[in-house]
């Protein structure tokens, strides 16, 4: 039997509450818990998206490798810990930058970002979770979370954030 997904539930601030939530249960009203968003740039300034399975929520739509925080982990060792599972990246705590932190109706989402060289780091997909990925390149990526087959959410959020991420990159517009 497969044990459900635990998380630490947090109040509007942010503060732990020391009251689990389970996945799949609603987040009761007040009550927050914590969501990693990770964009993953390689050696040509191309973002990392991965296709979902057909058994997730949103099947066969493209997303930026995402998941949440498990009870007892911070925002930083779950993006570590999804990037690996469903990447098979395997990146250090070092190597990923907070992008953003945003807060809604029932979660936070601390968005961040890492570099790798993709020539080194060869992508594992993870059964039951990715089918595909691609590498799209930047200053296409705006474009490419138009499609009828992204994420909304996730294209929102990469919409809100391209600014930054190109302020904290710049080479990646200019090459």
């Amino acid at each position: 039997m497969v044990m459900p997904e635990i998380f630490d539930a947090y109040d509007e601030f942010g503060n732990k509450l020391g009251i689990d939530l389970i996945r799949g249960n609603k987040v009761p009203k007040g009550l927050y818990n914590f969501v990693v968003e990770i964009y993953t740039l390689n050696q040509n300034c191309e973002c990392l998206v991965t296709l979902r399975d057909e058994k997730k929520y949103y099947p066969h739509y493209w997303e930026i490798t995402a998941g949440a925080v498990l009870k007892g982990e911070t925002p930083i060792e779950a993006a570590k810990r999804e990037l690996f599972e469903e990447t098979g990246l395997d990146v250090s705590k070092e190597q990923l930058k907070e992008l953003f932190i945003e807060k809604h109706e029932s979660c936070f989402i601390y968005g961040y970002i890492n570099r790798i060289d993709s020539l080194k780091h060869p992508i594992r997909l993870q059964i039951d979770e990715t089918i595909d990925y691609r590498y799209i390149p930047i200053n296409e990526m705006l474009e490419f979370t138009k499609r009828k087959d992204f994420v909304p959410t996730c294209a929102l959020r990469f919409n809100r954030y391209f600014s930054k991420i190109t302020k904290l990159y710049p080479t990646l517009t200019n090459d």
